[in-house]
C-alpha cells in the first residue's frame, strides 16, 4: 500500500507544479500583452492627426492597429466609443506628444470560475510634450483587464480605464 501511495503523492504533487507553472505563464503572457496595448494604445510620436479633417478610411486604419491586442468584441466596443483613435485626437488638438511612464499592472487573484482568464488592475503616466520637448502635463490614469486566452493568442477581452483623459480634453 505504501508503495503505492508514494507514487500518487508524486504524482499529485507534479501536476500542482505543472499547473501552478502554465498558470504563472499565462499571467507572464497576459501583463507583456497588455503592457504593450497600453504603450502601443497611448504613445503618440506625431501630432499630425487633425479632427474634422481625418477620413474615415485613416481613422479605421489607426483603429486596425489595436486589433492583434483584442477580442472582437472588445475591438468592436472599444473603437465604438472612439478609445482607439482618443489618444491620437486628442494629441492633435494639443499639438503635443504623448508617452506613457510608469505601467504597473497588478494580478487579481482567480477563482476557479475564472481560471480561463487573467484580470489585471493597470495604473500608468501619460505625459504631454509640445514640439520643443517640453514637459506640459500629465495625467495619472487606472483601470481594470481582463486578458483570456484564444486560438490567436492571449486577447485583451474587457478594457476600461479612468475617465480623466476624456474629461480634461476631449473635444
Amino acid at each position: 500500500m505504501r508503495k503505492l501511495f508514494s507514487p500518487f503523492v508524486g504524482l499529485c504533487l507534479l501536476f500542482f507544479l505543472l499547473s501552478a507553472c502554465s498558470s504563472m505563464e499565462e499571467a507572464t503572457d497576459a501583463m507583456d500583452l497588455s503592457e504593450e496595448f497600453i504603450d502601443t494604445l497611448y504613445t503618440v510620436d506625431n501630432a499630425d492627426f487633425v479632427t474634422g479633417k481625418t477620413s474615415a478610411e485613416e481613422i479605421i486604419d489607426i483603429q486596425n492597429e489595436y486589433k492583434p491586442y483584442l477580442t472582437e468584441d472588445e475591438f468592436e466596443e472599444l473603437s465604438a466609443k472612439r478609445l482607439l483613435s482618443l489618444p491620437n485626437e486628442i494629441a492633435s488638438q494639443l499639438k503635443n506628444t504623448i508617452s506613457v511612464e510608469k505601467i504597473e499592472l497588478e494580478h487579481n487573484q482567480q477563482t476557479e470560475d475564472e481560471k480561463d482568464s487573467v484580470d489585471l488592475n493597470h495604473s500608468f503616466t501619460l505625459v504631454f510634450k509640445d514640439e520643443a520637448e517640453n514637459k506640459v502635463d500629465k495625467i495619472e490614469m487606472t483601470g481594470q483587464m481582463t486578458v483570456i486566452e484564444t486560438k490567436d493568442g492571449p486577447k485583451i477581452s474587457r478594457y476600461h480605464d479612468t475617465d480623466e483623459l476624456v474629461e480634461m480634453y476631449a473635444p
